[in-house]
């Protein structure tokens, strides 16, 4: 009868002790404490296949406040490299977040030429004194989640920027963000990531 009663107590402690135990598990996971950090993608290395300055493009691109630079402060970059398309002759690099994709490019349409495409929504604005353009794009079927057809893919926001402030005729950058949930991105928010990755860019000429 004693033996009974100490085993008694003996799964009451141990009950006891495995509710407190859960209670600190779900305590801590509410804080976050017990989530792995997940830390950020590194660029892709280059190779002879790539232009010789996509590394400088990634690793412009691929920068610690890009979240911020977003408004998505909490996320996190998933993958950075060259793009989809590594026959083409125009350097590029992308960079995958958990909710937005960003690519940057060197264009083949200069900035001015960009102004009079009205049926993209082409504005004409000012970044870091250089002329440019916003305009809207449709993604590609390629980067359309869940395999939905180019109709249903998410709407982009183009920033095309002129590399000399005094030549808008000539040579470009490019910068396309686009949200994989479908919302909307803002100009300004192209606009502030323009600011921040551009002059760090082989060919860019600030403005006097």
């Amino acid at each position: 009868m004693e033996t009974n009663e100490r085993n008694n107590k003996a799964v009451i402690a141990a009950g006891a002790v495995i509710v407190v135990a859960c209670g600190a598990v779900a305590a801590l996971a509410g804080t976050g404490a017990l989530k792995p950090h997940r830390a950020d993608a590194t660029c892709a290395p280059s190779s002879a296949d790539l232009p010789a300055d996509y590394a400088a493009f990634c690793a412009a691109l691929n920068r610690s406040n890009l979240p911020t630079l977003l408004g998505t402060p909490d996320d996190r970059v998933s993958t950075a490299g060259p793009g989809p398309f590594k026959e083409q002759k125009e350097t590029m690099a992308e960079v995958r977040l958990q909710d937005t994709v960003v690519n940057l490019s060197e264009s083949p349409v200069s900035a001015w030429s960009m102004g009079d495409w009205t049926s993209f929504g082409a504005t004409r604005v000012t970044v870091l004194g250089h002329p440019a353009v916003t305009t809207w794009g449709r993604t590609m079927t390629l980067f359309a989640p869940g395999g939905k057809s180019s109709q249903d893919s998410p709407t982009s926001r183009n920033l095309v920027i002129a590399k000399d402030a005094k030549d808008p005729g000539g040579r470009a950058f490019e910068i396309t963000v686009f949200r994989q949930d479908g919302k909307n991105v803002e100009d300004a928010v192209v606009q502030r990531v323009a600011e921040a990755v551009v002059p760090n860019l082989p060919g860019w000429v600030a403005a006097p």
